[in-house]
Order: structure tokens, then sequence, then C-alpha cells
């Protein structure tokens, strides 16, 4: 109310100005451009002026603004809200918060963490980890299909890797030499006994065979250090009869000559394939449904004899071959 009232009076007083400030312009133009005197005019607008000036009630204005100054009581409002801030306990809520924190059971949260982790059965989630693992059969992926078995599915790729890795460190056929500072291989690996029906060239073969027995498996290796299956084929071969073969499982069965399951004997190849197409694995046939093999996975791996019953083997069987 007070600050309407004041601004009344200050526009008001602006308006008498500007009015007064105009006429008197207007009247000067007048007489510039007309030459009329306009002595007179001016006198008659500052008498109206000053009558409307005379008519505003200044003394009541300001007696309605000081009136309503003094209604204002000050000290009240002043003592109103000195009063709402003795009101508010800011000690009662600083114990109050205290108090909150008090209550937090701080070490009792840290023995839940605790024993919750103690709860967690690492060694049987260890144990279904290594389950898991364990069943995943890729023993038939192997040689030139590995590589485009890792670009399509590079988690069992990987699951593949801590397979042979667990069965290499399992594997009865080698330990870690300390005087020799490196992985040796036993000597003591059971040897595959060889029929009295076989002689000459294929006995000879297979002698070389058991020899290579418990060698550990290694992509595109060809050596005790390591072998592939085909490396392995290859390098018999070469050794015991002086045979040249391609390097490969898949190159191996396009120079092998055709062999009916029922018709395999002693020294006779035995192909296989991942995918149905490309040969990607390779062994030499013992008789008896075995053979012999460099095998990249399942329950051993390394240079192994395995069986063509076997599920893994089974499944992808894909024939026989004669190279001699």
């Amino acid at each position: 109310m007070l600050w309407r009232m004041i601004k009344f009076l200050v526009k008001t007083s602006v308006k008498v100005i500007v009015l007064l400030v105009v006429v008197i312009g207007v009247l000067s133009v007048v007489n510039y451009f007309f030459d009329t005197p306009i002595d007179g005019h001016i006198d008659k607008v500052v008498s109206s002026v000053t009558g409307y000036a005379k008519s505003v009630d200044f003394k009541d204005s300001a007696d309605k603004v000081t009136g309503f100054a003094q209604k204002v009581d000050f000290k009240g409002a002043a003592d109103t809200v000195k009063s709402y801030a003795q009101k508010i306990d800011i000690k009662g809520a600083a114990d109050t918060v205290k108090s909150y924190a008090q209550k937090i059971d701080v070490k009792g949260a840290a023995d839940t963490v605790v024993n919750y982790v103690k709860k967690i059965d690492l060694k049987g989630f260890t144990s279904v980890v290594s389950d898991y693992v364990g069943k995943v059969d890729l023993s038939a992926f192997t040689d030139d299909e590995l590589f485009s078995f890792y670009l399509s599915n590079p988690k069992d790729f990987i699951n593949k890797g801590a397979t042979l890795l667990e069965n290499f460190w399992s594997n009865d056929t080698v330990h870690w030499d300390e005087k020799q500072g490196e992985i040796v291989y036993d000597k003591g690996v059971e040897q595959h006994s060889i029929p009295a029906s076989v002689t000459g060239s294929t006995a000879d073969l297979l002698t070389v065979c058991n020899t290579y027995l418990g060698v550990p498996y290694k992509l595109g290796g060809m050596s005790r250090k390591g072998m592939d299956c085909s490396g392995f084929v290859v390098l018999v071969h070469k050794e015991a009869l002086g045979l040249s073969l391609p390097r490969t499982a898949h190159e191996i069965y396009t120079v092998a000559t055709p062999i009916a399951n029922e018709s395999l004997v002693p020294g006779n190849l035995v192909f296989f394939s991942a995918s149905g197409k490309r040969i990607s694995h390779v062994g030499i046939y013992l008789g008896d449904g075995k053979f012999i093999n460099a095998a990249s996975g399942g329950p051993r791996t390394g240079v192994v004899v395995s069986k063509l019953s076997e599920k893994s083997w089974r499944r992808s069987f894909v024939g026989g071959g004669a190279i001699f």
C-alpha cells in the first residue's frame, strides 16, 4: 500500500512537469512560424498547471503514507522472526543426526559382507566351470579347421584352449623335470601291441608310431615337442617308410586310395570331418576299431590311441584310405 501511494505521487508530479513542458514547446513553435505572441498563453498555461498542482492534496497523501507506515508493526514482525528462529531446535536436530549415525551398525554391516563372501562356494564354482570345460567336445576340430572354427566360435575356442591346458598338465605321459628345467615325456608310456600278423612296412610304421605316444598336441607342430594330426602322420611315414605326404589332413585325403570301412587293415589312414565337407583330422588305423592320432581335445590329448566307436569320432568319421 505504501509503495503504491509513493508511486502515485511521483507519477503525478512527473505528469504535471511533462505537460507544462509540452504546452510551452507547442506555443513556442506557433509563435515562431505564425508570429503570434504567446506570452498571454504561457501565463494561462502556468496558471492552469499551478491550479492543478494546488488541487492535489499532497499533505493528505503524505499523512496517509505516514499513517500507513506507523501502522506497520516492524518490531512485532522482528519479534516474530526472532521467536521462530528460537523455536528451531538446532541442537536437537544435531543430536538426532548423531543418534541416527550411532544406530548404524557399521561393524554388523561389515560382518554381513564378510559372511556373504564366505558363503560363496568358490571351490564349487571352480568345479562347475571345470566340468563345463570338460564337457566341451571339440576333439574333431583340428588342423586347418581350427582357424575357421575360432572365427565363428571364439568363446568355444577359448574353452577348447582351457581343456587342452587342463589335459596337458594332467596327462600322465608328461611331467616337469626340475633338473632339466623343462617338460619331459615319460619313457614308460604303454605301447600299443602290434599283432603278429602285421609284418613288413606296416609293422615298421606302427613301431615308429608307438615311439610318439605321449607327445603333446601342438597346432602346426611336427616334432617331439608337439605336433598336430597331419604332422604326426607325415612324420611317421617319412621316418618309417621314407614317404613324403602332403602337409594337411585334407591334402592327404585327396592322394589316398579310398578303402571301405569293413576292409580297413592296420596301417590304413582314417579321415574325419568336423564340418561334413572338408577333411579336418587324420589318424593311422591299428585294427580292432582303434587308431593312433594326435588329438587336440577330448579326455586325452596329444598322440594317443582312440576308438572309432567313441561318440566324437563316430560322428565325424568319413572313411579310410591307403597310402602304400
